[in-house]
Formats: structure tokens, C-alpha cells, sequence
């Protein structure tokens, strides 16, 4: 975990954007490039400092992607299945495998 690292979404474009805090500017920021949905919720993984999830609250593309930091051209994993937009998301604080 790094305190003064956030990331942020929420944009109608769909990008993500991770800030680094202490130097008030952006550090990296990526968006899908097979689909621009908009992003209703993100989360850490607890285990992995550079992997996040994201998650579209657009009924139309409703999925959960995992984004590794350290290559933000893709997700690494697309998870979907949901019928309705996800509206909100957590990893499991006892398993980092779970959401």
C-alpha cells in the first residue's frame, strides 16, 4: 500500500486515472481501447500493489476488468456475467482471490 497514491474514475469517457498525491499530478492513466464504458467503481488489489479492478455500471456492458499498472495497454482479465451494471465492488480482506 502507498498512502499518497489514488486512483480515480467515473468519467463518461471511461479512463481511469492514477494520482500521485504528495506531487498533485497524474501518474498514468488508461481506458479500454475495444470499449470506452463508463466507470462506476474501482478497487486495489490487496495483494498486488499494481493490480486494480473497475468495474461499468452501464447495463449494455456490464463487466469487471483487472488492470496491471505495469502494462495498461489492456486488461489482464475481463470478468462478465452480470445482467445489470456494477454500482459497486471490494476484494475480499481475507482473500485476495475473491471480490
Amino acid at each position: 500500500k502507498v498512502s499518497h497514491i489514488l486512483a480515480s474514475c467515473g468519467t463518461t469517457s471511461g479512463t481511469t486515472v492514477v494520482w500521485d498525491l504528495k506531487r498533485q499530478r497524474p501518474v498514468i492513466s488508461f481506458v479500454d481501447p475495444q470499449s470506452k464504458r463508463r466507470c462506476s467503481a474501482i478497487s486495489w488489489n490487496p495483494e498486488v500493489a499494481t493490480q486494480l479492478i473497475v468495474a461499468s455500471d452501464d447495463d449494455r456492458s456490464c463487466s469487471l476488468q483487472v488492470w496491471d499498472l505495469r502494462n495498461s495497454v489492456a486488461p489482464t482479465n475481463e470478468f462478465v456475467g452480470h445482467t445489470k451494471g456494477v454500482l459497486s465492488l471490494a476484494w475480499s480482506p481475507h482473500d485476495g482471490d475473491l471480490l
